[in-house]
This record gives structure tokens, C-alpha cells and sequence, in this order.
């Protein structure tokens, strides 16, 4: 275990071009501000968009919650608060309202009569929101002591969660000129049930950071970070989410993104509950305590009016969120295993579809997407009429939607919620006046993400790492970055932070569990690390031993799973660069581990965690070294390894002899060349070729493609050929190629071949097409019998027009039949 020290220190908006009258302009704003367009000159966001202008998030300013202290910079007692609250609701049950029953009465008469009439509706509509959502009922008091006085003051404000002993009503403050709108309505009522804001959870840091210069200073505290429990995903869609600029004193950003490509989630306007509310508010309440149904896809359980249900993502529908919304004839599952690929496409579609794909690889996997054709229309002004829509951070929020004239843009799902799940929705039916384009061609893959071993690297994330993050007991989280030097060539370790001013929680705990037990005779623990030259860390002798972070390792053995101490990281091992440490554990039954981590005003680091059977300074097979190469299992015998390879590709006693070739033409790597007999040469290609209506867009995967280009000088019946340079073993391949055969023009298209040719004899025809085969890539695989006199030549044929560009890629050939 690696580890060091470091020194304590709604509205009127601007329209949005043509043909945008049909929906509500405010619904228009949200999809442009989400929108890019991909053409060949280059991406292009909308040139009118304008966030800034939505009432809604200007008025934001006028936000505030009541804590019983002054405003500004929190008191010192706050320091030493450890109340646990879970994600943005208070646990405590003096902040809820019993039976989840919120009495209130609306102070009429502070507003004139249309505000009244106004207020009435927003306040109906919320409380409805909120009852069909959640077991918590707000009801008109009768003659309860403890209620919410609704009135017009000089904010929107509310105090967080319910007073006890208030008999005059708790105020619930909604400024007649400012607050006068759903999503603030519903924010102030969230306030007053014990939520906080969002960006006052524990885990904020991984999402965003705080411009503290930049905040007004009576506003501070509407920023305070919260002991959270953070057991959903942090949502910068909620409701109870801030935005940019809110409380900013000199009009620039008070916090900014980690991933600035999400600041639409912030800006949406129109917001009511999202999922992950309605999940925080029924988990705080326990109004799903009892029920017994299970939401699948990222779907969430809920309980209104005594009935258990799903609230489901966007796309999906059904009881337990199974089925796709989605238009008849578009749209499915697709599961892929891992490194399995798919594809999704709409050619020559109609307008009117919503269609939604939900894209599911196996656990440890993780999605990506790439769009390798496309044409879907957009305005002079770069806004999508039709566009493809990717949800790659949670699958309960709006995604990026993509439109225009060329491929190459890829998404790759986030870490945060399922990595391996994605949707991708596809819409022409918002604009279904617009003339359809020639649509897309999507690939989506399943690939590992991170190494499946015991080794936690953490070059991406906790997922398949021996140790998880308890979210029950811990207090925070530890957080994975690459702020400071990892201990190997790896980008990221593991930190333990001190929090930001004004919220230093010290004495919270933080645990690392493993998350499998292990039988006796089976395990001891190295937790292994690396010094690196140069990583100086400071070490400050003023901080007391209160306020020292600590680190501890603790073995729970037998079925009692009584608690040890194996290892404990005190000021004493503070050091100025990486460590190593070790700890031999006897082996038991139901031997369980845990690293936890104590807050103080030091950054704890850790990295290269492992679990690794025998004692300290055993050397273990295939852990402390593997003499096995191109990704071939290593299997221990004794204390020596052995490997397992693919045979079909590599062979050899460390599978270090590759028996599959290939041509992607990203370098000069390829197993194929020109031929001098030939009448013209194969061209490598990157973007677009020269000629209108022909061609691909971009390369299948990478960045290069190979094609012929039919233009003048050449004329019908040139060739151009591959040829194969390597020796083949005596057996049987398997070729497999993409390939692009387009032409806007009728008779333009010629041939592609691929052929044999043994010896001094004729070439053998193996696989051939013809014509116009559409404007995407295609696939094509056939098995060849080969041996070392055999040649491969693949043949491009230029046919009656210059509209006839050929293009080929990922070509490869693998030792077994396909």
C-alpha cells in the first residue's frame, strides 16, 4: 500500500431559427444547449443559445436556506459536526416530518391578486409532484402546531428540514418578482422536507470545484459541504443544484464542472423532480421500506398513495422499467459481452420517430459509442432538426444530441452510475416538417474497464479492484485523481482529503472493504508500494494528534468477524516521498479486510493496493512476475507460471509468436502492399476523399482508411491490388474485412475481389461484390486455405464513372477458419 503525507494546509428567450414555433421555446433552448453539429469544416455548437437568459437561473440568486447561525464563513462549531446525512436529506429524525405529512397555509393576502392566483397553481402542481413521487403529503393545516407558513418575503428561502417547537409556522419564503416558478417552488418545498443542496454533498469534488473568490460573501454558506452519504449517484441535473454563476459577485463562475461538456444538466430549464430526487426523498422518508418490487435499467423504486412502483429513466417504460419506449420498427436491446461490438443505424428514415436503443455489456465492462456515418439535417444557426441523442453519464439524465454531415465522434459512458450501461435515443419527430437526412451508423463496444486482477492500479477506477468503497458506514469517500503523482507510470491513486475551508470534518471515517471473503489456507495480504525520486511532501509537527489523518488496516476474521489491527499509519510514518508497506495476514475463514481512513488536515495517498496469496517476500506467479505476453492468461503451477494463449492468433510457450496479421492502416504496419502490375495504387486516406457523393466520411475505427479513387486519369477497368507479404503457416484463416462501397450516381461503382494465388498459377476468386452497396461500412469474413507458396491480393476494379471511390479498412487475418 502506497501512501504519503502531505502538508495540512422562465422566460423569454431568443429564438432559435427556422421552423422552431411548435413547442415551447424554453423547451427548444434545452435541446440546443446540448446540441453540436458535426460537419466538414469542422464541430460547431448553436449560435443561440442563451442559458443566461432563463428567469429561472437568474433568479437563482434570490435562493437561501435558514440555519440557525450567522451567515457567511460557518462558525467554528461546524467543525467538529459529524451528522450523517444522506445525500441531500437530513437522516436525523428531529429534521423530518413525521409519517412524511407536511401541514401548511399560504399567506394569501402578502401577494396581489394575480401572484395569488399564480402562487395557488405552482403550489397545487408541486404538491401533487411531490405526492405522486413519494409518501410525503403536503396538506392544508387544520389545526396542527408545527406547519409551513408560505408568504411573500424578500427571498426564496426556507428552513432546512422541520422545527420543533414552532407554533407560529416555519417560514417558507417566496418573493412575488423572483420566485414565482415551478423549479422554485419545488426547490423551496425539497428545503423545508430536510433536502440540502446538491453541491453540498461529500463527493461534490469529483464533480465540480468552488470559485470561493468569486462568491458573494453572505451566500457562503448555501455552499457548506455536508457530512453525506452519497449512496446514489451525484446528480447535477436535481432540482436542488446550483448553477454557475449563482451568488457570484463579479458575474464569473462561483464553481466550475470537472466535465464542462455536462453544464447543460445545469442550465435546463423546465425542471421538476428527476429520478435520483425522487429516489433521495422516498430512501429519506422510508416510504419504499416495505416494498418488494425490483426496478431494472437504472430505474428506481417509489411509494405513493400506498402503491410500491418505478420511476423509470427517460426511453424506458413498463412496472419494472423493462421495456423501451420507442417507435414501432427502431430501437432494441443489444447485450454485448466483453469486446463484443454491435451496430445501430437509421437509413432512409421517416420523421415521427423516437427511437431508443439500450446498450448493456457484462459487469466490469464498460460502453463506448462511436457515430462512423451521418447525415441529419440542422439549421443555418447549427441547431439539430433531427439528431442522436447519447446518455454517456447517468442514465436518468438528458444526453448530448449530435447531428450533421460527417462520422467520428465517439462517447464513451461515464464511471459515474453504470458504466456498462448506455441509451442512445435517436428523434425526428420534434421537427417533422424538415426533410429527413440520409441518417447514421453507430458502433457501440463493451470493452474492460480496468485490468481485471487483484492489483488496485486504479488507472480508471475501483471497479475491479480488490477493495470497494463501503457506502454504509463510511462517512465520505476516498477519491480517485491524478492530482498528485501516482506511484508507478499509472495517472491516478487514491486520496484522502482534508475538506475544503470552512468544512473540516475531522474524526470522519472513510472504509475500503474487499468485497469477497476468502477461505482458510488460501490468503495472506501485501500491500505493496514504489518510492518515486523527487515527490517532496511536506509535513507540518503544529497539527495535534486530533487533527492528524490516519490510516489503518483491519482484518474481521472468523464467522464472529471480531476486529484487528493489522496496520496502523500514524503522523510517525509521515514521509516526503512514496512508501512501501507490508502486513503478512494469517489466513482464516471468512477473512475480511479494511482500510480505513480517519480525516485530519493532511492529503493521504495510496496506490497499487494488493492482495497476494503467500507470505511478504514470497514470489508469487503471475502476480509478482508473468512471463506470459499478448494479454494470455497466466495460470500458477507451483512456483512457476504457465500460459494460456489463443491459439487462433498467438502460439508459442509464452504465446509470444503471433499466428493473426493485420492492416488498419493507422502506421505502416500492414501485411499488405501495392503490386507493380497493377494499373494505379491503393491511396491512404484520413477524413473525406476528394470526390462529391462518394466514399466514406471517416475510417471505421482510428483515424485511416485505404481506397481507390476512380476520378480521371482512370477509367473503367483499372486496377488497383493488394498483396499479401508474409509467410502463412499450412492451414486454414479466416479474413475479415470492413468494407465502403458508395456512389451517388448509378453505374459508377466497380469491384472489389479478394483472390488467391499459389505459385506461378491463376489468381482464384474468392469473394467478390459489385455496384453500390449503400453508405455505410459493411462487413465481410470468408476462410481461406493457405500455406507458405499462397499469396492474398485484394482487388479494387474502377467501374463506368468517377463517382466510384472504393475504401477498405481493419483489415485482418487470424490462424483459424472463421
Amino acid at each position: 500500500m502506497k501512501l504519503v503525507f502531505l502538508f495540512c494546509i422562465v422566460s423569454t428567450m431568443v429564438g432559435l431559427g427556422e421552423s422552431f414555433h411548435k413547442f415551447d421555446e424554453r423547451d427548444f433552448e434545452n435541446d440546443a444547449e446540448k446540441q453540436s453539429v458535426d460537419t466538414r469544416n469542422g464541430t460547431f455548437r448553436p449560435k443561440n443559445i442563451h442559458p443566461e437568459l432563463k428567469k429561472y437561473l437568474l433568479n437563482q440568486k434570490y435562493d437561501n436556506h435558514i440555519w440557525n447561525f450567522q451567515k457567511g464563513r460557518p462558525p467554528p462549531e461546524e467543525k467538529n459536526n459529524n451528522t450523517i446525512s444522506k445525500r441531500n436529506f437530513a437522516e436525523d429524525f428531529p429534521f423530518l416530518w413525521p409519517n412524511g405529512v407536511i401541514p401548511y397555509v399560504v399567506d394569501y393576502a402578502s401577494f396581489d391578486s394575480s401572484d395569488a392566483s399564480r402562487l395557488s397553481n405552482l403550489i397545487n402542481w408541486a404538491v401533487e409532484i411531490i405526492h405522486n413521487s413519494s409518501c410525503v403529503t403536503w396538506k392544508l393545516r387544520e389545526n396542527e402546531q408545527e406547519y409551513v407558513r408560505i408568504f411573500n418575503g424578500e427571498d426564496c428561502s426556507s428552513i432546512i428540514g422541520k422545527v420543533s417547537g414552532s407554533t407560529s409556522g416555519q417560514k417558507l419564503s417566496l418573493n412575488s418578482a423572483n420566485c414565482l416558478f415551478l423549479e422554485t417552488v419545488i426547490h423551496e418545498m425539497l428545503h423545508a422536507m430536510g433536502g440540502e443542496h446538491e453541491q453540498t454533498r461529500g463527493d461534490r469534488n469529483r464533480h465540480l470545484k468552488f470559485n470561493w473568490e468569486n462568491i458573494e460573501e453572505n451566500a457562503v454558506h448555501n455552499n457548506i459541504l455536508r457530512p453525506t452519504k452519497n449512496d446514489a449517484p451525484y446528480d447535477l441535473s436535481s432540482i436542488m443544484q446550483y448553477g454557475l454563476k449563482d451568488f457570484s459577485k463579479n458575474n464569473k463562475k462561483t464553481m466550475e464542472l470537472i466535465n464542462p461538456d455536462l453544464e447543460y444538466l445545469l442550465t435546463e430549464g423546465g425542471k421538476t423532480l428527476t429520478i435520483y430526487d425522487i429516489e433521495e426523498i422516498n430512501d429519506a422518508y422510508q416510504c419504499t421500506a416495505s416494498c418488494t418490487n425490483v426496478c431494472k435499467n437504472g430505474g428506481v423504486v417509489k411509494k405513493s398513495n400506498s402503491v410500491c412502483s418505478c420511476s423509470c429513466p427517460p426511453g424506458l417504460k413498463g412496472p419494472d422499467c423493462s421495456q423501451l419506449d420507442t417507435s414501432q420498427g427502431c430501437g432494441g436491446f443489444l447485450n454485448l459481452s466483453e469486446g463484443q461490438f454491435s451496430a445501430l443505424s437509421q437509413i432512409n428514415y421517416v420523421t415521427g420517430l423516437t427511437c431508443t436503443w439500450l446498450v448493456k455489456g457484462t459487469p466490469g465492462t464498460r460502453i463506448k459509442a462511436k457515430v462512423l456515418t451521418m447525415g441529419l439535417p440542422y439549421s443555418s444557426q447549427f441547431d439539430c432538426y433531427h439528431w442522436i441523442e447519447f446518455k454517456d453519464n447517468l442514465i436518468g439524465q438528458s444526453g448530448k444530441e449530435k447531428c450533421g454531415d460527417v462520422g467520428g465522434a465517439e462517447f464513451v459512458k461515464s464511471l459515474y452510475g453504470d458504466p456498462s450501461m448506455m441509451m442512445i435515443r435517436f428523434n425526428s419527430a420534434k421537427h417533422s416538417d424538415k426533410t429527413p437526412g440520409l441518417g447514421f451508423y453507430v458502433t457501440v463496444e463493451a470493452y474492460r474497464s480496468a485490468d481485471s486482477t487483484n492489483v488496485c492500479t486504479l488507472d480508471n477506477d475501483l471497479y475491479t479492484c480488490a477493495f470497494k468503497q463501503d457506502r454504509t458506514d463510511s462517512q465520505f469517500q476516498w477519491a480517485i485523481s491524478s492530482k498528485f503523482s501516482a506511484s508507478t507510470n499509472n495517472n491516478q491513486a487514491l486520496i484522502l482529503f482534508p475538506l475544503e475551508y470552512g468544512s473540516f470534518f475531522y474524526g470522519w471515517k472513510s472504509m475500503l472493504t474487499t468485497s469477497a471473503r476468502f477461505e482458510e489456507g488460501m490468503v495472506v495480504a501485501r500491500l505493496v508500494t514504489w518510492s518515486p525520486s523527487g515527490h517532496l511532501v511536506h509535513f507540518s509537527d503544529q497539527c495535534n494528534n486530533r487533527e492528524f489523518s490516519l490510516v489503518g488496516l483491519h482484518i474481521y476474521e472468523g464467522d464472529g468477524l471480531a476486529k484487528t489491527n493489522a496496520l496502523m499509519l500514524t503522523k510517525e510514518n509521515a514521509t516526503k516521498a512514496w512508501v512501501d508497506q507490508e502486513v503478512t495476514i494469517p489466513s482464516v475463514n471468512n477473512l475480511k479486510l479494511t482500510i480505513e481512513g480517519t480525516i485530519g488536515r493532511q492529503k493521504v495517498v495510496l496506490d497499487d493496493i494488493a492482495i497476494k496469496p503467500r507470505g511478504c517476500g514470497e514470489s508469487v506467479p503471475c502476480v509478482d512476475f508473468n512471463p506470459c505476453k499478448n494479454g494470455a492468461q497466466c495460470v500458477p503451477s507451483g512456483s512457476l507460471a504457465t500460459c494460456s494463449c489463443n491459439s487462433c492468433r498467438f502460439g508459442g510457450m509464452y504465446c509470444e509468436i503471433d499466428l493473426a496479421f493485420s492492416c488498419t492502416f493507422e502506421n505502416s504496419n500492414c501485411f499488405l502492399d501495392d503490386v507493380r502490375y497493377d494499373e494505379f495504387n491503393w491511396r491512404v486516406q484520413q477524413g473525406i476523399t476528394s470526390s462529391y457523393n462518394t466514399g466514406p466520411n471517416s475510417a471505421y475505427q482510428g483515424s485511416y482508411y485505404a481506397y481507390i479513387e476512380a476520378s480521371a486519369p482512370r477509367v473503367s477497368g483499372d486496377r488497383a491490388i493488394l498483396r499479401s507479404n508474409q509467410i502463412f503457416q499450412d492451414q486454414v484463416y479466416c479474413f475479415k474485412m470492413k468494407y465502403h462501397m458508395y456512389s451517388g450516381y448509378f453505374n459508377h461503382m466497380g469491384s472489389l475481389r479478394i483472390m488467391t494465388k499459389t505459385g506461378t498459377r491463376r489468381p482464384v476468386t474468392q469473394w467478390e461484390v459489385s455496384g453500390n452497396q449503400g453508405l455505410f461500412w459493411r462487413s465481410m469474413q470468408i476462410s481461406l486455405k493457405l500455406d507458405s507458396k499462397t499469396k492474398i491480393l485484394v482487388e479494387g476494379v474502377v467501374g463506368n464513372g468517377w463517382a466510384g471511390d472504393i475504401a477498405i479498412d481493419n483489415v485482418r487475418l487470424t490462424g483459424c477458419a472463421c
